[in-house]
């Protein structure tokens, strides 16, 4: 649960391995409240988060060297190289796989020698997708990944999504407001509003 003034947020659900949840609602539904609060960028106010298991506070770092994730809002270093940013976030994973990472960057033509800030918003995209995908992780989470591109980009990143769900059979959590994206990649579809859940049934 998570209390603010005008808004009460309370959900209870679990996500198995080789599962992909779509997370649908209105905005301001409690999406990206939910999500930041299993990354703990937002402090629950009661109950229990557990990742693989273990207390997503008491195991913060050990479980989050296995997930990777994409924000609607990136912040990336804006004044780094690509190349460096890359290097930089494989450091920061122990399971990362430089042959995969190598493969997206090249299959999405990421341009490497651009500062951040320089990418376009769908290069900003790509760059993210390579990053998630690349570290290892056994548990995705990704708010909004294709909100806002153009039909190649989100093509490009749905594919290498499905991709990642047939070679490693992760679990997934992404929100998603395009119905489109949701019915290609969910198993199960949870819908949110008001900060409830008044859906949570598997697709079809």
């Amino acid at each position: 649960e998570k209390k603010y003034d005008n808004f009460h947020l309370q959900v209870n659900f679990d996500l198995h391995q080789g599962e992909t949840i779509g997370f649908v609602g209105p905005n301001g539904a409690g999406k990206t409240t939910t999500i930041s609060m299993v990354l703990n960028t937002v402090k629950k106010d009661i109950g229990e988060i557990l990742i693989f298991g273990n207390d997503h506070l008491k195991c913060e770092a050990e479980v989050k060297e296995k997930m990777g994730v994409i924000l609607e809002e990136q912040n990336f270093y804006q004044n780094l190289k690509i190349d460096y940013l890359i290097k930089f976030c494989a450091s920061l994973y122990p399971y990362w796989d430089w042959q995969y990472a190598r493969y997206l960057r090249d299959k999405l033509e990421l341009t490497e020698n651009k500062k951040y800030k320089e990418l376009s918003k769908g290069m900003k995209a790509k760059f993210a997708l390579v990053i998630a995908l690349s570290t290892g992780g056994e548990f995705f989470l990704f708010d909004e990944p294709t909100s806002g591109l153009d039909p190649k980009v989100r093509h490009a990143i749905l594919e290498e999504i499905e991709k990642i769900k047939k070679k490693k059979n992760p679990a997934i959590l992404f929100s998603s407001h395009n119905m489109l994206d949701v019915e290609r990649l969910a198993d199960r579809i949870i819908l949110l509003d008001k900060g409830k859940i008044l859906l949570d049934e598997n697709k079809g």
